[in-house]
């Protein structure tokens, strides 16, 4: 039987397998507004496919103390947004938590929706993301996929 616990657990499972991607593929380098944007270009794609109900929003973000552009992922579940995002302090971590929450213990501030493209991010990630997740897809099929359903 499948039930809400299982949907976070895939949520989850995606946001991991796309934080490890995106911070090898990084090498130490961590800029805030081109990690989050991969990041979320992936963790988006795979959670549409999933029949999710997403959204790639682009505004700012305050990391310690300072307002970073950044993106981010807005999940609904049962109706209730949600932010999903590989946020960079120290390492990448991934964070999902209540809108609401993520607004007053990160400042997330949105202003606007980013549309998906799948020139976003890297083939090497989506391989590496896929690979992790055990999807036995060619990278372009899956792209194609989400034009798809957008």
């Amino acid at each position: 039987m499948y039930c809400q616990l299982d949907q976070v657990g895939e949520i989850l499972n995606i946001a991991g397998a796309v934080k490890d991607a995106v911070a090898k593929d990084a090498a130490g380098v961590f800029d805030v507004a081109t990690l989050s944007f991969k990041a979320s270009s992936v963790i988006f794609g795979l959670l549409l496919l999933n029949d999710n109900d997403v959204f790639i929003k682009k505004g700012t973000v305050s990391i310690k103390g300072i307002q970073a552009n950044y993106y981010w992922v807005e999940l609904y579940l049962d109706g209730l947004p949600f932010i999903l995002t590989v946020i960079n302090e120290a390492a990448p971590e991934v964070l999902f938590l209540p809108e609401e929450e993520a607004e007053e213990e990160y400042g997330f501030l949105p202003e606007q929706d980013h549309e998906w493209r799948p020139s976003d991010c890297e083939e090497e990630i989506w391989r590496a993301v896929l690979a992790t997740l055990d999807v036995n897809k060619p990278v372009q099929q899956i792209l194609g996929e989400i034009l798809k359903i957008i």
